[in-house]
């Protein structure tokens, strides 16, 4: 038997789409989840995002009201930047879109212009480290014990994977 291409792809992209869906919304109904020192937050990518991931990786450590309050103060401090990279970021995707549709087609823009993402990624990159180094600081050891804790978030190792 045969298996068409054409079926398995977009059947497989379906499922994808589903599971990620899923995914936030259960979020998305987990006010707890998502309520931080300051309120809740915006959910998949919108303004406060950043900010909504951020906060469910402090869940269980138990802040004090005080911690809370100097979370917000680093958060609030680091926002009018990392909003500005996160445009800067968008508006790049958008020009390299451009760019692959241009004709003449440029190489050497889309090198350049990939680059610039490149950097603003690092960017961003150094100044969500900054803010967990920062966040770090003010938590007590049992906190710390917590934090370190957690399971690793992103790209699993390949002799990791099942």
């Amino acid at each position: 038997m045969k298996i068409n291409k054409h079926i398995i792809l977009p059947g497989l992209l379906l499922v994808g789409s589903i599971a990620a869906f899923g995914t936030a919304l259960s979020y998305a109904g987990d006010e707890e989840s998502c309520a931080g020192p300051h309120g809740k937050h915006a959910h998949a990518g919108g303004p406060g995002a950043e900010d909504a991931g951020f906060h469910r990786g402090l869940r269980g450590l138990d802040l004090t009201a005080d911690q809370k309050a100097q979370v917000k103060q680093i958060l609030d401090k680091q926002k009018a930047v990392r909003e500005q990279k996160m445009q800067a970021l968008h508006d790049g995707m958008k020009n390299l879109q451009t760019l692959a549709k241009s004709e003449p087609y440029d190489p050497a823009k889309v090198q350049a212009a990939a680059s610039e993402q490149a950097k603003i990624q690092a960017d961003l990159i150094v100044l969500r480290t900054d803010t967990a180094h920062q966040v770090y600081a003010l938590l007590t050891p049992e906190q710390k014990q917590k934090w370190n804790d957690r399971p690793e978030r992103g790209p699993k190792k390949p002799e990791d994977r099942g």
